[in-house]
């Protein structure tokens, strides 16, 4: 009897538990695909690809393979686009209750809780995705105790820990689950089918062709993300009107661009940082050090500074709206005691001529 061949590959499937001799290329393939007689269609010059997004490539390596067309493509090199994307751009207040309203309005009632959750929880969307019930302690509103949430090490990134929410985010996040679903301007809700309990996802996802709900399987990442470019969207549209019109947007001076999945962790760290939060509380609650904080996640955002001309230059502000006469008369050049009163001519302390 012939071999069973595998379409795309040479010579018979490996078997369960075999050595894989040689790996998909792509860094972040975690698919334990042995490539090593994949098709030439899946294979790649060394020079074809972006050493960036690949496992470390061999000098003498020639050819570089992979698992499948989506994994090459992502380590082919583009230079059509080679422009570099830059760091998620973190909210303020008013872009976060804008966006929030612009979810429900669009009829995603699963994306603004998720931005919500993500955004009390302090961490990736990838962790805040797979949240479940059973994560969740003293959300109730007659609960005397703290609420929390209790994050497991879902992925390679995120530490183990347990994380005091907001309050009124805790009792919100009840009534919405147990009391009251978040609804959205479509008529969809969340959570939708049944309250959750136990280990239920409160985000579950779609089958493959998205008409079938999966209550075992979270939402994807890439859901996510496309319902935030489907929102900012909707807010370029209505900043656009809102200039013509000479009006103040939330998002004036905002690079819709930069807004993603991971704009919500930057968000929750730069406003703690804001109120002046210590870094080992917001390290913990972030499940992130203290360095990497400070280097990745603290943003300059405008508004900050801005708030910095302000406290440090003041009074240079002061003396230029005066004219320049307040810095003349304000300080005796002989004792330098600050004067009262701009009409004397002589020093009150030591009596040197101004």
């Amino acid at each position: 009897m012939a071999k069973r061949q595998l379409k795309g590959r040479r010579g018979p499937p490996r078997k369960a538990n075999s050595v894989i001799k040689r790996k998909c290329q792509f860094k972040k393939c975690r698919r334990g695909v042995d490539v090593k007689n994949i098709s030439n269609k899946l294979t790649l010059a060394k020079s074809q690809v972006d050493a960036a997004s690949c496992r470390n490539i061999s000098e003498r390596c020639q050819a570089v393979k992979f698992c499948c067309e989506d994994h090459m493509k992502a380590c082919k090199k583009n230079k059509a686009a080679a422009k570099p994307r830059g760091g998620r751009a973190c909210l303020d207040i008013a872009q976060i209750q804008c966006l929030f309203s612009v979810l429900l309005e669009d009829g995603c009632a699963w994306a603004a809780a998720l931005m919500m959750t993500q955004l009390f929880m302090g961490d990736r969307a990838d962790a805040a995705r797979q949240c479940q019930w059973s994560w969740l302690e003293n959300l109730a509103p007659e609960s005397l105790k703290q609420p929390t949430m209790r994050i497991p090490r879902v992925n390679g990134k995120t530490i183990a820990r347990e994380v005091a929410l907001f309050p009124p985010f805790a009792r919100l996040l009840w009534k919405w689950c147990q009391v009251s679903p978040l609804q959205a301007k479509n008529g969809s809700q969340w959570p939708c089918g049944h309250k959750p309990s136990g280990d239920d996802l409160l985000f579950p996802g779609y089958s493959s062709d998205g008409q079938k709900r999966q209550w075992d399987k979270a939402i994807s990442e890439r859901a996510y993300l496309a319902r935030l470019h489907r929102a900012a969207s909707v807010i370029q549209k209505a900043r656009r009107q809102a200039e013509e019109s000479q009006e103040q947007h939330a998002f004036c001076d905002f690079d819709l661009s930069k807004l993603g999945t991971h704009s919500f962790k930057k968000t929750t760290v730069t406003l703690l940082s804001e109120a002046h939060v210590a870094y080992s509380v917001i390290s913990s609650i972030c499940g992130t050090s203290v360095k990497v904080l400070q280097s990745t996640y603290d943003l300059a955002t405008p508004s900050r500074q801005s708030s910095a001309w302000r406290v440090a230059f003041k009074d240079l502000a002061d003396t230029l709206d005066a004219g320049g006469k307040a810095a003349a008369l304000s300080h005796c050049g002989g004792c330098g005691k600050k004067q009262g009163n701009d009409k004397h001519r002589f020093c009150t302390d030591c009596g040197m001529e101004l």
